[in-house]
C-alpha cells in the first residue's frame, strides 16, 4: 500500500490544500497519495468517522503520514495530539498533524506561513505597530504570531466586544487596543503593517482600503483574501507605494510547510506560477 496523507474536515467543499499537495507530489515524482477525508468532531454523522477514532486508526496505520485539519476541527485536534508547537499550544488550534514514531505532533502551520513573508520585510517595516482587521480564527492566529515578536497591535472588528476579547487574550498591558470599523476614522496612524484577516473585500463585501490612511510610509499590507487574488485593498496599496502580500501567497506557503512536514521533501516552488493559475480557475 502507498504511504498517504490527508486533509480532514466535517464539511464538503473544494480543497485548495488537496489540489496543491497532489500537484507537488506529481511534480516531485513521489509515490505518495494525498486524500480528502470527511471526519466529524464528535458524534457519528453522515457516515463520517469521529476525530478521536480517526487519530487512533492513524497511529496504527503504518502508511498514514498525517493530515491537514480544516478550521472546524482545529480546537478538537489540539486536544487530541501528543505534542504541539508553541503557537499551537498558545492558541489551542492545530491545523497540521504529523506522525512521528507513533506520536502525533500538532502544528499551527497558518502562523508559520504568515510569518515567513512578514519576516522577510521585518527590517524595512517602519514601525512595530500593526493594524489587524478581523477577530476570528485567522485574526487570532496572526495577532498572536505578531505579538510574539514584539508588535503592538490594534484589533479592528465589526463589534467592539470581539475586538476587546482578542486584545484581552493578548494582554492589554502590552499596549494592544481594540476598535471597530466605524471608529477608525480619525484614529491614530503610523502603522508599519496592515493585515486584513477578515472576509472584507470578498464575496461582495466592502473593501477595507480606506484604512490604508492609517499606515506609515513604507508599510507592508497583507490580505488573506484570495478570491480575488488582487483585492481592492492590495490594488490601492500598490498605487500608494506599499509592499503587498496576497492571500494566495499565504495559502501556497502554508501548503509548502505541510508538504515538507508530511512527505519529508521540500515543495517544488519553481512551479508556483502554474500552480497559482490552477488555484484561481
Amino acid at each position: 500500500m502507498t504511504a498517504y496523507a490527508e486533509v480532514i474536515g466535517d464539511s464538503a467543499g473544494r480543497s485548495q490544500c488537496a489540489l496543491i499537495q497532489s500537484y507537488w507530489l506529481h511534480k516531485c515524482g513521489l509515490r505518495r497519495e494525498y486524500r480528502v477525508r470527511f471526519v466529524a468532531a464528535g458524534d457519528w454523522r453522515g457516515g463520517s468517522i469521529k476525530l478521536k477514532d480517526y487519530f487512533a486508526r492513524g497511529r496504527d496505520d503504518a502508511h498514514w503520514l498525517g493530515c491537514n485539519v480544516r478550521a472546524s476541527l482545529m480546537h478538537v485536534a489540539a486536544a487530541l495530539v501528543d505534542r504541539k508547537d508553541a503557537i499551537a499550544e498558545r492558541l489551542g488550534l492545530v491545523d497540521l498533524v504529523v506522525k512521528d514514531s507513533g506520536s502525533l505532533l500538532g502544528w499551527n502551520s497558518a502562523a508559520w506561513a504568515f510569518m515567513r513573508p512578514v519576516m522577510s520585510y521585518l527590517e524595512r517595516i517602519p514601525s512595530r505597530a500593526a493594524l489587524v482587521i478581523g477577530s476570528g480564527c485567522a485574526a487570532r492566529t496572526i495577532a498572536h504570531a505578531l505579538a510574539g515578536i514584539g508588535f503592538r497591535l490594534e484589533i479592528c472588528s465589526r463589534t467592539i466586544e470581539r475586538a476587546t476579547s482578542l486584545v484581552e487574550e493578548l494582554g492589554q498591558k502590552n499596549g494592544h487596543r481594540a476598535s471597530t470599523f466605524g471608529e477608525r476614522d480619525g484614529r491614530r496612524g503610523g502603522f508599519g503593517l496592515l493585515v486584513n484577516a477578515s472576509p472584507l473585500g470578498s464575496g461582495g463585501l466592502p473593501s477595507p482600503a480606506d484604512m490604508l490612511a492609517s499606515l506609515a510610509q513604507g508599510a507592508v499590507v497583507c490580505d488573506i483574501v484570495f478570491d480575488p487574488v488582487e483585492t481592492q485593498l492590495l490594488k490601492s496599496a500598490v498605487q500608494l507605494g506599499f509592499v503587498t502580500i496576497n492571500g494566495l501567497e499565504l495559502i501556497i506557503g502554508r501548503a509548502a510547510i505541510s508538504f515538507e512536514a508530511l512527505f519529508g521533501v521540500r515543495a517544488p516552488r519553481a512551479f508556483d506560477a502554474q500552480l497559482e493559475s490552477l488555484l484561481v480557475q
